[in-house]
């Protein structure tokens, strides 16, 4: 997982003002989306 300080670093700007619990909350939900994008890739495509 990336950590809070790097995530930070790659929202540059746009993280300006947000606690580092909010950048958590943000990184954790882009972590769930990229989930269900894949998973929807892998039954889309029927890999699994």
């Amino acid at each position: 997982m990336i950590s809070t300080e790097k995530f930070k670093e790659l929202l540059g700007e746009d993280a300006e003002g947000i606690t580092d619990e909010e950048i958590e909350e943000i990184r954790d939900a882009q972590y769930k989306f990229a989930q269900l994008a894949f998973d929807e890739w892998v039954q889309e495509k029927k890999l699994r």
